[in-house]
Formats: structure tokens, sequence, C-alpha cells
């Protein structure tokens, strides 16, 4: 039995838990935005999805998609691309609770999953989240506005799954894209 040898012993199992843990991290975490990736997601919403069923609650998912970021790549270059993305990240990060669910789930795409106790709420979430976008267009810090297309999904009284909800949300988000012109709609919806 040597102290100084179980000393060191303690210390690299110390620092192994440490990287283990930053790499499991790493592997659930989006590294342009800070959000959860992918992964991280589906992983994540499969046990929220679990609670809400054993406590009776409905969930909402909303979908978001980044308007015009070919545009913005092809105009600004791909760092600017970058920028709007963390921006975005931003954004949402700061407009939504941390109990919520805030993914990246692919290029310009995003997805927040939330319980909701009032089915009316989302209007509430929509017009802080939209007035945060505004906000920061109207300082003008990017050479150009950021212009979302937003779609949700409320789960219904009978079985529901994550991916009915996205497949839900992801349809309201390319109706909401094709009404984009009208002023009145400025999301949609789909109950399921």
């Amino acid at each position: 039995f040597n102290t100084d040898l179980l000393i060191r012993a303690i210390r690299y199992s110390i620092e192994r838990q440490k990287l283990i843990d930053k790499i499991y991290t790493l592997s659930l975490t989006d590294d342009l935005t800070g959000l959860y990736n992918r992964r991280a997601f589906f992983m994540l919403a499969e046990r929220y999805h679990k609670l809400a069923e054993r406590e009776n609650n409905k969930l909402l998912l909303f979908f978001i998609d980044l308007d015009n970021m070919k545009k913005i790549n092809d105009t600004y270059g791909h760092l600017q691309g970058d920028t709007v993305l963390k921006t975005i990240g931003d954004i949402l990060k700061n407009t939504f609770r941390e109990s919520d669910i805030i993914a990246r789930i692919g290029g310009d795409e995003f997805v927040i999953l939330m319980k909701i106790v009032d089915p009316n709420d989302y209007t509430n979430i929509i017009s802080r989240f939209k007035e945060n976008i505004a906000n920061f267009n109207y300082k003008k810090i990017l050479p150009y506005t950021i212009s979302l297309s937003i779609g949700g999904a409320i789960s219904g009284e009978e079985e529901y799954s994550i991916q009915g909800l996205i497949a839900n949300a992801d349809k309201a988000l390319y109706e909401h894209k094709s009404l984009k012109n009208d002023k009145n709609r400025d999301f949609i919806i789909l109950h399921s």
C-alpha cells in the first residue's frame, strides 16, 4: 500500500471522469450554437414525452426555419451564415424557458419542445419570440434582417409521438412559408 500511488490513481480517475463528462456533453451539443443537437433532442424529447403523458400534460413543438439561408451564404459568405445561426440560437435561449428543449436539428432548422398548461400560452411565447427578433433586427447589427418561418404542433388527446409532432409542425411551417405575404399569419399551429 503506497499513499502516493493511491493519490495519483484517484487524481487520474477524477481527470478521466471529467474528460468522459466533457465528451458526453460535446456529443449532445451543437458546437456552433451551443444548443442541443439532433441526437440530444430526440433522446431528451422521448423522456419529456413520457413525463408529459404520465402527468397528463400537453406538449407544444415549434419547428423553425431560417428564411433565405442560401442567399445569406451566397451574398455575405458562410461566416455570416454561421453568425446568423448563432444569433438565432442566442435569441431562442433568451426567449424560451430553461425547462424547454431547444435544439438545432439541421442546417438552419431549430425545434423547441415544451410542456404547456394552457393551450393559449403559445401566443404569448410566439409574441415574445417575434418581439425579440424584431428588437434584434431594429438594431441593424447584421447587414440583413432575420426572417423565420415557424410551425407548431400541440399534442392531442389520443396517442401521439415526437415524430408525429415534428411532422405536424413541419407541415405547419411549410404552410406558413406559403402564406408569408399574409401579414395576419404570424405562424401556424396544428393540433395532433
